[in-house]
């Protein structure tokens, strides 16, 4: 099932389902997210915290240390990215 990330935390993520279908799942229920990262996927274990239609809110389960630092990796280029647009503007 393809997604688009809206929200990224070292905590969790939020996420936009893409084409038809609903994620069956239930809220509490375990799921493993894989995200891409400068040419990398890694795989975070997660809760499904809250459902809304296609938005999906997931709480990261005890993530290893190898994986949050993918994450904050990730964190620190949305950042960039973000600061270089904004200068844009």
């Amino acid at each position: 099932m393809l997604a688009k990330m809206m929200d990224l935390s070292e905590m969790g993520t939020l996420v936009y389902l893409l084409g038809e279908g609903d994620l069956s799942s239930d809220v509490g229920a375990t799921s493993s997210l894989a995200i891409y990262h400068q040419s990398k996927i890694f795989e975070i274990p997660a809760i499904i915290a809250r459902k809304d239609g296609r938005m999906i809110a997931f709480q990261f389960k005890n993530p290893p240390e190898e994986v949050l630092r993918d994450v904050q990796g990730k964190l620190i280029r949305m950042e960039i990215e973000w600061m270089r647009l904004s200068r844009r503007s």
